[in-house]
């Protein structure tokens, strides 16, 4: 690295922005160039001086809490651009895509419709993070932010069992309806329970396999269920079991 080079970074140097590779020649520039160096203290001495002397003046709340507001916005925006840019997000969304347009096909009837929708809004929300907008392990909570949502109230309980937790909820989309997502863990495995009001449709009790899931729907409480997980059947039977106990 030469003079000509160097102190054009000396003010990144100052500022700490250099990467450690330039930082690194620049370092070994300034401690055998006696000129440079002596560049780089007068620019340290200047800004002492002026941080000293220039005059300070406190933002006012609301003008700080807009700066902090826009500064948000613009963090969550660049992680959401980030996050599209990732080449296996792009695979994963071609894959459900494709299970989209491929599964009328191989599996016709509406129940096996609501199933796949189900599964796909619980394969979507894992995948972009958003397994749950409120989160809590109340059910009253849960409810109350349901039905404020929704415009109707779903039945939401906890199962009895502790290894059976309680996450939060979410608003999902199934057959293009908005319905209730409340969501469960049971360690590493999590739990989709979509409900809506049954009216004239009552789901039939069936267990279903879709796309690496397990899935059982029923009918209670004049509600239509359908739960997604990764849970074995086993496991998610015990799980179903105390819905509806909690149910009756």
């Amino acid at each position: 690295m030469n003079c000509k080079v160097g102190r054009q970074f000396l003010d990144a140097y100052l500022d700490g922005e250099l990467e450690i590779e330039k930082r690194l020649e620049l370092e070994q520039h300034l401690n055998e160039c006696p000129d440079c160096q002596k560049l780089l203290e007068q620019q340290q001495k200047f800004r002492v001086f002026f941080n000293a002397n220039a005059p300070f003046y406190t933002a006012p709340d609301d003008l700080r809490a807009r700066v902090r507001t826009t500064l948000e916005a613009q963090v969550q925006k660049r992680k959401i651009i980030l996050l599209f840019r990732q080449p296996w997000l792009y695979a994963a969304a071609l894959l459900v895509i494709s299970l989209w347009l491929a599964w009328p096909l191989l599996f016709p009837g509406r129940d096996r419709y609501l199933v796949y929708d189900a599964a796909l809004d619980h394969s979507r929300a894992k995948l972009l993070g958003r397994l749950y907008d409120v989160n809590s392990a109340d059910p009253d909570v849960v409810k109350d932010w349901l039905t404020a949502k929704l415009g109707f109230t779903p039945p939401v309980v906890r199962p009895s069992d502790p290894q059976f937790q309680m996450q939060g909820g979410r608003v999902g989309v199934v057959r293009d309806r908005k319905v209730a997502a409340v969501v469960y863990k049971k360690n590493q495995d999590l739990i989709s329970l979509f409900v809506w009001p049954a009216g004239n449709k009552p789901l039939p009790e069936k267990d279903w396999s879709v796309s690496g899931y397990q899935a059982c729907t029923w009918n209670a409480a004049n509600s239509n269920f359908v739960a997604i997980s990764t849970l074995s059947d086993h496991d998610l039977d015990v799980f179903i079991d105390q819905i509806r106990d909690q149910l009756k």
